[in-house]
């Protein structure tokens, strides 16, 4: 029999996220199906209410499992010098990261890293139209996207270095259409993905 669908509150799945990743994975271990809203949240900001002292400037989220329910971070801004999604697993739903904004733009990005590398898509929609990577390395290497489409169109990549080295997209449509990449030689590898060339 499936396990029945639950639907923690918002602050509840904040407060297991920031708790760390043992405590957040055994919850989902113990309750595979539920949807996460984490949309329009400020990181670590949004963390702030749980502890008096201040986040310090890297945030992890390496090692966590997602459940099978939609997942969204739609929105919501990561504004950390690092900034670390390493080898993290999606369950079937829809993951949407569309409008994200990773990094504060008054900073130089060449300071900033962030990490998808190793990640784990399940099969559903993975969304970051619009996202904006500021960050000096942007990585999504070895990451497995799955089956479903894959939507990067009008993401921007303000920084040094974009990987999608041994990514693997399976079976759906994939869209990098319109994006924005500053380094000449993530130009050179998405020749066709600039605004100017109007390609897709």
């Amino acid at each position: 029999m499936a396990e029945a669908k639950i639907n923690p509150s918002r602050d509840k799945l904040l407060r297991l996220l920031f708790e760390g990743r043992e405590e957040w994975n055994t919850f989902v271990k113990e309750h595979p199906n539920f949807d996460v809203d984490f949309s329009n949240v400020n990181f670590p900001k949004e963390f702030s209410k749980f502890r008096n002292q201040p986040m310090n400037d890297e945030l992890s989220f390496a090692g966590y499992e997602f459940p099978n329910g939609d997942v969204s971070f739609a929105n919501s801004k990561f504004s950390t010098r690092v900034c670390d999604f390493k080898n993290m697993t999606f369950g079937a739903g829809l993951v949407d990261f569309t409008n994200v904004e990773f990094s504060f733009k008054a900073q130089n990005p060449i300071d900033k890293a962030l990490d998808f590398s190793g990640v784990k898509f399940g099969k559903g929609n993975k969304l970051f139209a619009g996202a904006v990577f500021y960050a000096g390395e942007v990585n999504f290497e070895n990451t497995n996207f799955d089956i479903g489409e894959v939507d990067f169109s009008k993401c921007k990549f303000p920084g040094q270095s974009v990987s999608f080295k041994h990514a693997v997209f399976g079976e759906g449509d994939v869209n990098f259409s319109e994006c924005e990449f500053s380094n000449e030689k993530s130009k050179k590898l998405f020749p066709k993905l600039s605004p100017e060339s109007g390609g897709k």
